[in-house]
């Protein structure tokens, strides 16, 4: 974790032996053992905090979305015209449902032969090389 080799924690241990002394070592590692024991819990609780608040957010920002778009299904206009149509589309098969409807001959659907649209094409005048000058 902290990249400490096992030379340089024996000379930890022996500076800290020399310094706090044999007699007071059990207590100073006890408390350094709850120090750090607090600093974890206090980095895990942290932790699960943020993780909540981000749960949070997602959370309200799914919520606005579904408000939106329920806002948006439910709209007023939206819904008449929704029920109009329907109930045209049901009228127009109602009324079709016997009815009998009239196909068109093939002589109906060909344009008549004189309509030529290249006709007109043709008589478009084209530049002519004397017109340059």
């Amino acid at each position: 974790m902290f990249d400490i080799a096992w030379t340089e924690m024996l000379v930890i241990a022996i500076v800290t032996i020399v310094v706090v002394g044999p007699r007071d070592l059990p207590k100073v590692m006890k408390t350094i053992a709850s120090v750090v024991a607090r600093a974890r819990a206090f980095a895990s609780k942290f932790q699960a905090d943020m993780d909540e608040l981000a749960r949070e957010a997602e959370l309200e920002e799914l919520r606005a979305q579904a408000k939106a778009m329920h806002a948006r299904l439910t709209a007023p206009s939206l819904t008449t015209a929704r029920e109009e149509a329907m109930d045209g589309a049901a009228e127009r098969s109602e009324r079709t449902e016997g009815a009998e409807v009239p196909t068109p001959s093939r002589d109906e659907e060909m344009p008549p032969a004189d309509d030529d649209p290249r006709d007109d094409m043709t008589a478009v005048a084209t530049p002519d090389e004397n017109d340059r000058g």
